[in-house]
């Protein structure tokens, strides 16, 4: 009694090598259509976590910060809806370690707590 059972890989072969080398040439064109996705740690800039005890609406975090230095912030939700994390490119006219104070007393005026 034998089990082997034979699967003709090679039958295949032309067919798989087509898929791809098609898989390579498209992502090859969309790496250079669509670029790398380059994220904080490769561009710089600051990463803020704030905590509120009530829910944070990112809509009304995004209002706050529209017309400030902050405008182009990355803001999103983490672990509930009480904590966000906000992105912020660099900044040339603050210190680094003075954009995280002047962000929090941004969003502080301008958002109940």
């Amino acid at each position: 009694m034998s089990f082997v059972q034979r699967i003709d890989f090679m039958k295949w072969r032309h067919l798989l090598m087509a898929v791809s080398a098609a898989m390579v040439i498209g992502s090859i064109a969309l790496l250079f259509t669509r670029g790398l996705n380059l994220g904080l740690d490769f561009t710089g800039g600051t990463l803020i976590e704030v905590h509120s005890v009530e829910d944070i609406v990112l809509e009304d975090a995004r209002a706050t910060l529209t017309g400030t230095q902050f405008e182009g912030a990355v803001l999103q939700h983490f672990g509930s809806s009480h904590d966000m994390v906000v992105r912020v490119a660099p900044q040339s006219d603050i210190e680094a370690d003075q954009v995280g104070q002047q962000l929090f007393e941004t969003l502080h005026a301008g958002m109940p707590q």
